[in-house]
């Protein structure tokens, strides 16, 4: 299995425990540049788990920014909110895509990208 068998795999599962992921990537500049440039990078692909499951990356450069990171993430977990609507198709274990804005500016909605 090479990486870009792995990613589907790894969304696939981080979705069937409907939990936001967060990542913790330790690097500095020159691995940021790294997971831009390269489509395969594993830093990208990270950084995608997270996002589809409403979580967030980081990339940690040092005790600063692991602190900051983990007050992000302690600020995101206490300001959850759950949202229920009721689908107009009957469950078929289809994946559907979710999309959830917010109307106040400059926030940032982070939500799971959909549900099965």
């Amino acid at each position: 299995m090479n990486r870009s068998d792995a990613l589907p795999i790894a969304l696939r599962a981080a979705r069937e425990v409907d939990v936001p992921v967060y990542v913790l990537m330790l690097g500095g500049v020159d691995r940021a540049i790294q997971g831009k440039r390269f489509a395969g990078s594993p830093l990208r692909n990270l950084a995608e788990i997270a996002e589809q499951t409403g979580g967030r990356s980081f990339l940690i450069d040092g005790p600063q920014a692991a602190l900051d990171a983990a007050a992000r993430i302690r600020d995101d977990l206490r300001h959850q909110y759950w949202l229920a609507f009721r689908p107009s198709k009957a469950p078929d274990g289809r994946f559907r895509p979710l999309t959830v804005k917010g109307d106040r500016r400059g926030a940032k909605v982070l939500t799971r990208a959909g549900y099965r």
